[in-house]
């Protein structure tokens, strides 16, 4: 599988020393604060690499525009015979608009007045052609984790944005916390090696992310698009720790960088570009 550019990827095309400056322990304020601008652009403007090394905003958009239209013109309408294109189109539309959500297949299909089994059919050609993936929950205690639908990210932001018709700046846009918890997906599909689920209870309690690998504990991971400046827990990622007792579990989040515990749990504050430090408590 070739993905779009991961952000350190993306980094080190455009300044290989702060790319190397990235995996430091205690980075100067000045050194997150450069990242931190290349981390505001790769939320918008996505991975591929044609985009990703281009500065002129406007042929930036035009990169994008080629690449959602000869996708939806020449692989969906012509080699996979989409009869339908309204309909799918619209639906990318909708998934865009509800990253990180329920994916109820059988509201969609009312939405796009068509069958469910269309719908079905258009989310396995969305996957299979790496448009978007779809996470299934954590099951653990089957009575109280009751849902079964899955939840929808991209695989490249651009393409979402693109899709959506809304390339604005990320400080200027109302659904922050949807992309950097799009990004978080997508830094962990490039990256690592680990089932990925979400987790709902039926009482509504939810954790972003819930990484599984083939050895060791599940590490629960919560995704904040806000600018922290002293610890904060939610309820539902406490009653996820109380339930597992996890040795690790992280907050993603803007600003704050610091780690408390938890009874047994050691909860760490990172920074969105520091998730690959989950790898080195994984026990992988």
């Amino acid at each position: 599988h070739l993905y779009p550019l991961s952000f350190y990827e993306y980094v080190a095309a455009h300044d290989a020393s702060l790319a190397g400056l990235m995996n430091e322990k205690e980075p100067s304020s000045y050194t997150r604060e450069r990242i931190a601008e290349y981390l505001s652009r790769f939320l918008v403007w996505g991975g591929y690499p044609k985009i990703s090394l281009e500065s002129n905003l406007g042929i930036k958009e035009e990169f994008l525009k080629e690449i959602y239209s000869s996708y939806m013109e020449r692989d969906i309408i012509g080699f996979l015979e989409i009869k339908n294109t309204m309909a799918f189109t619209k639906l990318v539309a909708m998934l865009a608009s509800q990253i990180g959500q329920l994916v109820n297949t059988r509201e969609l299909s009312g939405s796009l007045n068509v069958e469910r089994k269309t719908v079905e059919k258009y989310l396995e050609i969305l996957e299979k052609t790496f448009v978007i993936e779809r996470i299934p929950p954590f099951f653990r205690n089957v009575r109280k984790e009751l849902t079964k639908m899955p939840k929808i990210y991209f695989l490249d932001a651009g393409f979402r944005n693109f899709a959506l018709g809304n390339l604005r700046g990320f400080e200027e846009r109302h659904d922050k916390g949807m992309l950097l918890e799009n990004f978080v997906f997508s830094q962990f599909r490039k990256n690592i090696p680990a089932k990925l689920h979400f987790w709902r209870t039926k009482e509504k309690a939810e954790v972003d992310f819930v990484l599984e690998y083939r050895f060791g504990e599940p590490i629960p991971v919560e995704v904040k698009a806000a600018v922290l400046k002293s610890p904060e827990i939610s309820r539902s990622f406490r009653s996820f720790l109380n339930a597992y007792r996890p040795r690790h579990a992280f907050i993603v989040n803007l600003g704050l960088r610091d780690a408390i515990k938890i009874e047994s749990t050691k909860v760490e504050f990172i920074a969105p570009y520091e998730i690959l430090r989950i790898q080195d408590v994984s026990g992988a």
